[in-house]
């Protein structure tokens, strides 16, 4: 089957996950597919898509009815539009495990998994399962989690279609002083503080702030360095947001009250010299990132080529090797190191093989079109 034949839908019923989404919608257009989107109005505000083939508003919120009423929307969508392939955008939940079961079974279901622990311990998932043709993930270490005998194909689908304007600026960066383009970290290059991009909404839960922004930390990082954080503050962190701002040089960490645009997001990370998700020990779902799932920091960082720092219990996975990996005690210092010395991180600004477009792309056809070798493929990237 040739992808430009398949009339394809993008369904997401929650209020997240929308990047993934962009990135699913990127690549499927890029092939020439025709792309259907249904998804929260919220959502499709957010992705500001224009030459989508049509868009179906479609939430999960409210009692039994009215998501029963969604269901059937759906289907009746899938049906006028004769949608021949559908992608679960958050293929998990049970509003999800209800759609699954009333689609078409004339229509390839493919799930994207955000927590690969629930085809092992979740009984509504087990019924997503019987109603998908293929499930991806999105990492390869994610794949480690699925049970041996497992029923259906699991592929990586990294999220990491970029905004193609800013992938080719990435790299390379204008001398502040001179104004001429040169290599962001090449030996005498990029001049000014190295740009810290802390990735995803600010959230003590998830992300270890204390390990770096406190009186202690400010003075050995030194005065070389800006942090972005690139996200919100949930409200009951805005007070520790407040206090640890309090205690910043002026100037040295760039904070967003207000929801980031994508374009702007990519912007962000395309300028970034070095992304950090901050998931250390001390954080409450730490675990669940080494183990099941991924940061979106993770993505954005293998997008656009970035050096990805990694607290050192990510480093038992193989296929992130070409991240750097410390220890949370260590990781002002380090900073430091790399404040002075940007051509130190140059090994580290690549995007691992798994996340290309060529290996995307050729996964995502294959997955669409339900080859065998989709198996295989699977296989050779498990950590």
């Amino acid at each position: 089957m040739n992808v430009k034949s398949i009339r394809i839908l993008l369904l997401e019923v929650g209020g997240s996950h929308d990047e993934v989404l962009l990135s699913w919608y990127r690549d499927l257009k890029s092939m020439d597919a025709e792309v259907y989107v249904a998804c929260p109005a919220h959502v499709w505000k957010r992705l500001a898509i224009t030459d989508a083939a049509d868009w179906l508003m479609a939430h999960a919120a409210g009692g039994f009815f009215k998501r029963l009423k969604t269901i059937f929307r759906i289907r009746r969508f899938v049906n006028k539009s004769s949608i021949t392939h559908i992608v679960l955008n958050t293929a998990s939940g049970t509003t999800l495990r209800d759609i699954s079961v009333m689609l078409p079974r004339r229509c390839v279901v493919i799930g994207t998994l955000h927590d690969a622990s629930k085809l092992a311990e979740s009984f509504n998932q087990s019924v997503t399962t019987r109603n998908v043709s293929a499930y991806t993930v999105l990492a390869p270490y994610l794949l480690d989690l699925v049970p041996a005998a497992f029923p259906k194909p699991v592929a990586v689908v990294t999220a990491t279609a970029a905004e193609p304007r800013y992938r080719e600026t990435s790299r390379m960066v204008h001398e502040r002083s001179t104004g001429r383009l040169v290599d962001r970290y090449g030996s005498g290059g990029a001049n000014g503080p190295l740009c810290v991009v802390i990735a995803g909404g600010i959230n003590w839960l998830r992300r270890d702030y204390d390990s770096l922004f406190t009186a202690d930390g400010f003075m050995r990082l030194g005065t070389n360095l800006r942090f972005v954080l690139a996200g919100g503050a949930d409200p009951e962190d805005v007070p520790r947001l407040q206090q640890m701002l309090a205690l910043a040089p002026p100037g040295m960490i760039e904070v967003h009250d207000e929801y980031i645009p994508h374009d702007t997001y990519a912007r962000m990370i395309s300028e970034a010299d070095v992304v950090l998700p901050l998931t250390h020990p001390a954080c409450r779902d730490y675990n669940q990132y080494v183990r099941s799932r991924i940061t979106g920091a993770m993505s954005s960082a293998w997008t656009y080529a970035k050096p990805l720092m990694l607290e050192r219990g990510f480093q038992k996975h193989t296929s992130l090797a070409t991240s750097i990996f410390y220890d949370a005690s260590a990781l002002p210092d380090m900073l430091r190191t790399y404040s002075h010395d940007r051509s130190l991180l140059a090994p580290y600004a690549v995007t691992p093989v798994f996340a290309t477009d060529d290996v995307r792309r050729a996964t995502i056809v294959d997955v669409l079109t339900k080859r065998s070798s989709i198996d295989q493929f699977a296989k050779s990237e498990r950590s």
